[in-house]
């Protein structure tokens, strides 16, 4: 990412409407870009909603998402971003990929209009909630 691109990063996206977050229990939501199961095969899926690429967080859980999809095969493991496709791409050929040596790939799933994150119920944080020390 470019110092330009990193800085923007800051800056909120246009708000989406949210559909109320999925609570225990109940069925995960579904839609064409998050087909569940993953694949059709039924698996048990871990989800994870990532914040942008370059974001330090967002690679650190990508990181233990890929290790333990190589240690869980067993396992669908899925990445959503919300960055352009190519700026996802970019980020994922920069940490190495979406699998370690031919295992069990993490399926990455590009929502740059964080549609998906809507229907999860996931918005915006305000900057005191990503500056809180708490």
């Amino acid at each position: 990412m470019s110092l330009s691109q990193e800085a923007a990063s800051w800056f909120s996206p246009p708000a989406v409407q949210l559909s109320p977050s999925p609570q225990p229990g109940e069925k995960a939501p579904a839609c064409p870009e998050l087909p569940l199961p993953v694949n059709n095969n039924n698996r048990p899926t871990i989800i994870s909603f990532l914040r942008h690429c370059g974001c330090p967080v967002a690679e650190a859980t990508f990181l233990e998402l890929r290790t333990a999809a190589k240690n869980h095969p067993e396992i669908n493991f899925v990445a959503v971003s919300h960055s352009d496709q190519p700026s996802t791409e970019r980020w994922l050929e920069s940490i190495g990929g979406n699998t370690e040596s031919g295992s069990n790939p993490v399926t990455v799933i590009v929502d740059a209009d964080r549609k998906i994150y809507a229907q999860w119920g996931l918005g915006v944080t305000s900057w005191s909630h990503v500056l809180s020390p708490f």
